[in-house]
This record gives C-alpha cells, sequence and structure tokens, in this order.
C-alpha cells in the first residue's frame, strides 16, 4: 500500500499544541515549574537560547541511530515520530532526552519534540534518510549558471527533488511541509532528499553531489530553505533542468510547484 500524505499526524499536533497554543503552553509550563532558589547557571541559559536535536541525519538502513535531546534539565520533553507507524521502532529512556531509532525500511523519517521550558514552548525537528544512497548528479556541468526557467513547459516524468533547510530551524509548520512532500514524492516514486546546508557524509566530507546542488543555489541567489527540482535521468545518476525557488510555506503549494515542472 503506498503512503499517503499526512498533514496533521501526532508529531504535528503535539509541536503546534505546544509552540502556538498559550493555554497549552501554560500547562506545560506547570509540569517544568523550577523549585524556589533555583539557580540557573550560564550553560542553562545558552541552551535556553538553542535546544536542538544531536543525531546523524543520514544512515544506512537498519542502523541504530541515536537522537539526543540537546535541552535544559528540567525541560517537559514529548517525542513523535512520522510515519506514525514507525513509532514501533523507537525506544525513548525515561528522562525523554534520548530517543533510539533502528528500521530496515528504507526512507525519510521525521522525529519531532516538543520541549517546555518556564513557560516557553518549541518544537523541534529532526530528518532522518535511512538507506539512502548518494544522490544524483547535475548534468552536464556541476556548476552552472542556472536558468531560472530551463524549460517552462517539460514533459512529465521522474524527477529529482531536494529540500535544503537549516535543521535547527525547522518549525512544526515546515514540518508539515515535509511530510506533506515526502507523501507526494513517494507516491509518485520520484528520488528526493531533505538536506541541511551543513551535511556531511559518512567521511565527514560535504557530498560532492550535494555539494552541486547547493551551488546551483547559490547561483541562482535563492535562500534558504529551497526546493530544487531535476530531471531525473534514466538511469538515476544526474540530473538535467535544475529548477531553484524558495521552498513554499505549505506542502500544497510545494506539490503544485512540483507538479508545473513536470513532477
Amino acid at each position: 500500500m503506498k503512503p499517503q500524505p499526512r498533514f496533521i499526524i501526532a508529531a504535528i499536533l503535539l509541536c503546534l499544541l505546544y509552540s502556538c497554543s498559550s493555554t497549552q503552553a501554560g500547562d506545560a509550563a506547570k509540569v517544568v515549574q523550577p523549585q524556589e532558589q533555583t539557580v540557573v547557571q550560564p550553560a542553562i541559559i545558552h541552551r535556553l537560547l538553542g535546544p536542538k536535536i544531536d543525531g546523524p541525519n543520514e544512515v544506512e538502513a537498519g542502523d541504530l541511530v541515536k537522537l539526543t535531546a540537546d535541552v535544559p534539565d528540567g525541560a517537559g520533553l514529548d517525542w513523535a515520530i512520522s510515519p506514525a507507524e514507525a513509532v514501533s521502532r523507537m525506544y525513548v529512556d525515561s528522562n525523554k532526552k534520548t530517543a533510539v531509532f533502528a528500521s530496515r525500511t528504507k526512507g525519510v523519517y521525521i522525529f519531532a519534540l516538543a520541549v517546555a521550558v518556564d513557560g516557553k514552548a518549541t518544537c523541534l525537528i529532526h530528518v532522518l534518510q535511512n538507506g539512502i544512497g548518494p544522490g544524483p548528479d547535475p548534468d552536464p556541468d556541476p556548476d552552472p549558471d542556472p536558468d531560472p526557467d530551463p524549460d517552462p513547459n517539460p514533459e512529465p516524468g521522474k524527477r529529482f527533488v531536494l529540500v535544503i533547510s537549516e535543521t535547527g530551524e525547522r518549525t512544526a509548520a515546515q514540518a508539515a511541509t515535509l511530510m506533506g512532500l515526502r507523501g507526494y514524492l513517494q507516491e509518485k516514486e520520484h528520488d528526493f532528499r531533505f538536506s541541511d546546508p551543513d551535511i556531511v557524509d559518512r567521511d565527514k566530507k560535504k557530498p560532492a553531489w550535494f555539494a552541486s546542488f547547493d551551488a546551483i543555489r547559490e547561483k541562482a541567489k535563492v535562500e534558504v530553505p529551497a526546493l530544487v527540482i531535476g530531471v531525473l535521468s534514466a538511469d538515476g545518476k544526474s540530473t538535467t533542468k535544475n529548477w531553484v525557488q524558495p521552498l513554499p510555506v505549505t506542502a500544497a503549494a510545494a506539490i503544485e510547484a512540483i507538479k508545473a515542472k513536470g513532477g
């Protein structure tokens, strides 16, 4: 059965409730109300300014993945994963700061962590490429001057779709966009990646294929988050007619942008 787009799942509901509702944020604050005479250390202040999820973005299918929440002690935490059925593959420890995941099913998994501290709530998003190998290379020139519209009416066919977005800046709304995109791209059997600008491979180096696409984005003067759409070759090793644009704010708009380029 092919996966269907999910725009409202547990992870997004969780994050939206925490980050967008003053009532829920207030309730969450009761859980993490600091005790009297609590001294806030500088390290804690730093973490309050930048909570994040530490962990790999790309692994081989079946690898054990450890995700760690870099958040202040005493924070209220709740994890969720999409697709929702993958929850059976995820274990969260008793203090909820560590989530462990492993699956032999290849694909894109999106982890959401709602964090509540002193009445302030935020949603952290981590995207994991599980068992996905190197991406294609732009063809014929890996660093061309991009044409803003190389083909206004492309023939429908297989596409390579790359979303470049900062991991630490992914919001609940952006997570909903990525999940809706994932469902559509899997249904149409397009090749795709969701990557951080600072992505590194297993050798701790920026993948050559990604650097080529990121160079196209920079020449097009498109800021991150960005959406790159390329016509995928028959062997899946290269693309032509690469389009670059800002990532639309909704999944529906992003899907329409891909459809307009033959996807």
